[in-house]
């Protein structure tokens, strides 16, 4: 089957333009309008919103006026590309992190925290301007007539560009490794790519038609009126205060007021819920209900590790963290293991160029993938070690990483009804499974600075790309220029975020952005603080011990879970959700999985798969409504200076 050209100069313009849209738009709605950003979770918001107001208008628009300015289904494939890539990378997918946890160290150091001492004095001059006096104006906003000081933040910031574009490369080899096996061998459903295939998907006997059939149909309009009225009820009783919001959540205390179950609505995760199979919906809610039994029980009797949660550790109490973050990593040995065959064909065609082995779909080589991943371990491994981490702990860290990133790439791959969060974050992972005698204070300071695109992990690059990459095959697009497409997109969304970061904060002042302050206060504090604690208070052997055993513990669940799913057919409970479990946002998903799931059961019972693939656009119609609502007051709220928040879920809280 010949492949369709799709990235041309024209597509590559339109998702330029969008992308660096998207890269301005999200910062100020999250720091200057208070409202919850549309980059923060892997369902990718801002891109899918972004997607389907310019098939839907500028597109058909532009085609009126002339029609070949228009773009085809290739061409707007290669558009949603960058713009998912692109909504990874601001605000919490890195750079309002990356920002905030450069300055906060230097701003918030006083003699009582000594953090100048303990933290200060190992960032290296090359990664964070070294005047305090930048970084005092950065949080508290420049007095009249000062100008913003772009000079001092150019090598810090290209450093960070570097070392992203390299994480980002090795990401995309590890993909060319395992896109055959996910997507050819195992046939994995890809949930989040349902949407724009629709929206791009043409009529029969009408190839590149202006209007897609997508927009024509009545049910998705249903269903996305209903959830954009129901939505827009919020953001009114933030204008008209005789209007009461809707509670969209509550919290319930349970098992002696020791733990806390969640039940919220969400029209988006029950939307995503119907394209999920059902085994793998049922392991959501099931193991979060599972979870929340456990914790309770361990909460009364007091059974389990002890110790104080690091930051960004899900589950409540450690021993949950412990056991989800072996079950993560085991998910992706396991992986590994059924696709042993698949990555033997990989090493050799790389090794010996046999022939019979096609790489021809990929969007490198697997010679060049491997090269990549090589060279880029590398690099990380130096800039580790040139920011304070041991050659020692380096791989270690590299190790976690990595599996993080494949694990919830693969997680969202199989069951992506769009959010989840890992049970922990490399820094904190480590400082618990490493006696920190061998972690120093440069090394401690090193792992914190992991933590903007390494710590509050809600949306990664890898997990994007590999959406891309299944967009790509269904739409039989050509495939090698899709690489440099994609870094591309990263390196503009980098760009233009960290500019308008960085000026809103200047303007504004990093302080007092956000009603939650979350960003440029509690984020970088909570970090920091960390680390001071762990200075002072260094981990002992028998604290790693333990936790090398819940751990264990947590694996050897997760692998007769694998074993039993893939060797007996009538095994009942999916893998899948038992990793990311403990995620506070669970809390505010799981009902609303089994309100989806429960839906999609009885449709499939008693209409049959008929009326299911008929009823499909209506719950499309039911995630775009809540997030173009979302969408469409943000934008009113930024220019009428509304600065209270919507009140509208992007999703989730």
């Amino acid at each position: 089957m010949k492949k369709q050209v799709g990235v041309t100069l024209k597509s590559f313009i339109t998702g330029t333009i969008l992308t660096i849209i998207l890269s301005i738009m999200d910062p100020y709605i999250v720091l200057v309008n208070n409202t919850q950003g549309f980059t923060f979770d892997f369902i990718a918001a801002g891109a899918l919103v972004i997607f389907f107001i310019f098939v839907g208008l500028i597109n058909v628009l532009t085609g009126l006026i002339n029609k070949k300015y228009a773009l085809s289904g290739p061409e707007l494939i290669v558009v949603y590309i960058m713009l998912v890539i692109a909504s990874a990378i601001p605000t919490k997918g890195l750079v309002g992190h990356l920002i905030s946890i450069l300055s906060s160290s230097y701003y918030f150091a006083t003699p009582a925290n000594q953090w100048a001492e303990k933290i200060v004095s190992h960032i290296p001059s090359w990664l964070a301007p070294t005047n305090p006096e930048v970084h005092k104006y950065l949080y508290e906003g420049l007095s009249k007539g000062m100008k913003i000081p772009w000079g001092v933040w150019i090598i810090p910031m290209l450093s960070w560009i570097l070392l992203m574009i390299v994480i980002y490369s090795v990401s995309l080899g590890i993909l060319v490794v395992l896109r055959k096996q996910w997507i050819v061998n195992e046939r994995l459903i890809f949930p989040l790519t349902v949407i724009p295939l629709e929206i791009i998907r043409e009529e029969e006997r009408a190839e590149n038609s202006l209007i897609k059939p997508f927009y024509k149909n009545k049910l998705m309009w249903l269903g996305f009126i209903i959830a954009f009225l129901f939505m827009s009820w919020n953001a009114l009783s933030r204008i008209l205060y005789f209007i009461p919001p809707i509670n969209l959540g509550r919290w319930y205390l349970i098992f002696r007021n020791t733990t806390a179950i969640g039940l919220s609505f969400s029209f988006v995760v029950i939307g995503f819920t119907y394209f999920i199979n059902l085994d793998v919906a049922f392991s959501f809610w099931f193991f979060y209900l599972l979870s929340k039994v456990f914790i309770g029980l361990c909460s009364i009797t007091g059974f389990g590790l002890k110790g104080q949660m690091a930051p960004f550790e899900e589950g409540q109490l450690p021993s949950v963290t412990q056991l989800c973050m072996g079950a993560l990593i085991m998910l992706v040995l396991y992986g590994a293991w059924t696709g042993r065959k698949h990555i033997k064909n990989v090493l050799k065609k790389a090794l010996t160029n046999d022939n019979s082995i096609d790489d021809s779909d990929e969007i490198m080589s697997y010679r060049t993938a491997l090269i990549v991943i090589f060279i880029g371990i590398i690099f990380i491994t130096v800039w580790m070690k040139l920011t304070g981490l041991s050659l020692i702990i380096s791989p270690y860290f590299i190790f976690i990483l990595f599996i993080i990133f494949i694990a919830m790439s693969r997680i969202m791959a199989e069951g992506g009804f769009g959010f989840g969060k890992p049970p922990s974050m490399p820094m904190s992972y480590l400082t618990h499974t490493v006696p920190t005698s061998m972690l120093d204070n440069s090394g401690l300071t090193s792992l914190a600075l992991t933590t903007p695109y390494a710590g509050d992990i809600r949306t990664t690059f890898m997990t994007s790309a590999i959406h891309g990459l299944k967009i790509v095959e269904r739409g039989s697009l050509a495939v090698k220029p899709i690489a440099l497409v994609m870094i591309a997109a990263a390196v503009i969304s980098m760009v233009t975020s960290i500019i308008t970061t960085i000026h809103i904060a200047y303007t504004y002042g990093g302080a007092s952005l956000e009603n939650s302050g979350w960003l440029f206060n509690g984020y970088p504090q909570l970090i920091w603080s960390y680390v001071s604690v762990k200075v002072d208070n260094p981990t002992g052997i028998f604290h790693v011990l333990e936790r090398w055993l819940w751990a264990g513990i947590g694996a050897l669940i997760m692998f007769f879970l694998m074993f039993m799913h893939h060797r007996f057919i009538w095994w009942p409970i999916h893998y899948i959700g038992f990793p990311i479990v403990g995620s506070y946002l669970f809390n505010h998903a799981w009902l609303c999985i089994f309100i989806g799931w429960f839906i999609k059961a009885i449709i499939l019972k008693y209409g049959g798969i008929k009326i299911y693939q008929k009823l499909k656009p209506f719950f499309l119609g039911l995630i775009l409504g809540q997030l173009c609502c979302a969408f469409f007051w943000s934008i009113i709220f930024y220019f009428a200076n509304i600065r209270t928040g919507t009140n509208i879920w992007v999703g989730l809280p």
